[in-house]
C-alpha cells in the first residue's frame, strides 16, 4: 500500500502545475457556451499553468464544471478509454487517468459554507501534495469547494549561543517558516463532511497539521432542545451537597452522619438555601 502511495505521489509531482481543460469524457462550462460562436472566434486551447507563489506552485482556483457535464446521464454506459496502456494491456480508468489533471471542482449551489479546513506545514511539497489530495476527495464526494488559498506565513526566530562553554561568545540563529493553506467546504451534509473528514483522518501526511472549523445551522427552536439549568426543588438533585444526596449506607456512615449534621445544623443551613439570601452567623 505504501508503495502504491509513494508511486502515486511521484506521478502527480511530476505533472503539478499543469492544468488541461480538456479531459476525456467532460466538458468546461465556459466551452459548452461558446460552442454557439464560429469557429474562427475562439482561441486553440494551450494548456494553462497554476500561479507560481514564492513559496512554490500550489493548487489556485480553477475552473468549476457543471454536474451535467461531469456525468453521463442516467442509464447510459461511457467507455472511458479505448487506448491500451503500456505494459499492462488494458485501458487506463478516467479516474486515474484524472491524477494527471489538476483537481476538478463542482459549482456552488446555495453558497452555504459548512467547514474551513486549514493545512499547516514546515514545507510546500506535502502541503501541496495534501492539499491537492483534499480537493479530489471533495470532489468524488460532490462538495463544492473554494481554495486552496495560501495563508501568510508565520515565521519564527531564535538566536541562541553555540555552545555553554567554548563557544559561548558566539550567536547562532534559527528561523522556522510555518506554511498555511484553507480550504472551505460548501453545500454539503454534515454526514458528508464528517466521512471528508474521515478519510482525510485515514490518509494523513506526516508533517501536515490539519484543523477543521464547522459550521451548523439550527432552527428557532433550538432553545427549547438545551439543558437548561432547573430550578425550585430539582435544582437540590443536581447540588452536591444536599441531603438527599448523603449516602448513610456507605462504607464510612460515621462521616456521613457528621457530614448530615452540619447540614442540618439551623446556622449553617441558610448558607446552602440557594433560593434565600445568605444569613451572618451571630
Amino acid at each position: 500500500m505504501n508503495s502504491v502511495r509513494f508511486l502515486a505521489a511521484q506521478c502527480r509531482l511530476a505533472t503539478r502545475g499543469v492544468y488541461t481543460p480538456a479531459v476525456r469524457g467532460f466538458r468546461s462550462v465556459s466551452a459548452a457556451n461558446s460552442a454557439s460562436t464560429p469557429a474562427s472566434s475562439q482561441p486553440a486551447s494551450e494548456p494553462v499553468r497554476a500561479r507560481m507563489s514564492p513559496s512554490g506552485p500550489y493548487v489556485d482556483d480553477t475552473e468549476s464544471y457543471s454536474s451535467e457535464h461531469l456525468y453521463p446521464k442516467e442509464g447510459e454506459y461511457v467507455q472511458s478509454s479505448t487506448e491500451e496502456a503500456y505494459g499492462t494491456g488494458r485501458p487506463v480508468p478516467i479516474n486515474v487517468e484524472l491524477n494527471h489533471y489538476a483537481p476538478i471542482k463542482h459549482k456552488l449551489t446555495h453558497g452555504h459554507r459548512v467547514a474551513d479546513v486549514h493545512l499547516r506545514s514546515f514545507t510546500t511539497q506535502n502541503l501541496d501534495f495534501y492539499a491537492d489530495f483534499l480537493l479530489r476527495v471533495a470532489f468524488y464526494l460532490r462538495i463544492p469547494v473554494k481554495g486552496v488559498t495560501p495563508l501568510p506565513n508565520k515565521t519564527e526566530k531564535w538566536t541562541v549561543i553555540r555552545s555553554p562553554f567554548a563557544h559561548a561568545k558566539s550567536k547562532e540563529n534559527f528561523q522556522r517558516i510555518t506554511h498555511k493553506r484553507l480550504i472551505q467546504l460548501y453545500d454539503a451534509n454534515p454526514e458528508v463532511v464528517q466521512v471528508f473528514l474521515a478519510t482525510a483522518r485515514e490518509y494523513s501526511i506526516g508533517g501536515v497539521g490539519v484543523k477543521a472549523t464547522l459550521y451548523h445551522k439550527e432552527g428557532l427552536g433550538v432553545i427549547d432542545k438545551l439543558d437548561l439549568p432547573e430550578t425550585g426543588a430539582e435544582s437540590s438533585s443536581l447540588n452536591p451537597l444536599s441531603l438527599e444526596n448523603v449516602d448513610l449506607g456507605s462504607a464510612d456512615s460515621e462521616v456521613a452522619r457528621a457530614v448530615l449534621d452540619i447540614l442540618e445544623d439551623p446556622v449553617f443551613k441558610p448558607l446552602m438555601d440557594e433560593a434565600k439570601p445568605t444569613q451572618k452567623a451571630e
